[in-house]
């Protein structure tokens, strides 16, 4: 789960500082834990999930590029998640929420020279 300083939903994957990592067994919660991205880039952050056994990432915007590196390690991905972390987790686990493969952020779309979030991106400003 991409985490703010607040504990909600962090709006661009990309930019991510802070993970919670749920660990699950069928619809309940064993235990949570504050995982902190150092990386550099998309690929570092995939490899730092994948390296901490993470099969399913919920977000609010993410971009094709992550997308894919995340599908490519065959970790499911839930974006346009807003609100409470653990308001978040629970709307998975309770189906009320499921993965998709659409990016729903295209900050590479730039338009006289702003960013424009054209894939409906929640963020607000993108970044």
């Amino acid at each position: 789960m991409t985490t703010d300083e607040n504990h909600n939903v962090f709006q661009h994957f990309g930019h991510c500082e802070t993970f919670t990592v749920f660990e699950v067994e069928g619809n309940s919660l064993i235990a949570k834990t504050t995982l902190k991205n150092a990386g550099s880039g998309h690929a570092a952050t995939v490899d730092l999930l994948k390296e901490m056994g993470v099969d399913v990432v919920i977000c609010g915007g993410i971009g094709s590029a992550a997308m894919g590196l995340l599908m490519d390690e065959d970790i499911l991905v839930v974006p346009g998640m807003q609100g409470d972390i653990d308001v978040a987790v629970a709307s998975f686990l309770d189906g009320a929420t499921k993965p998709s493969t659409e990016a729903n952020c295209d900050h590479h779309d730039h338009k006289d020279g702003e960013h424009n979030c054209s894939g409906g991106c929640s963020c607000g400003s993108c970044h």
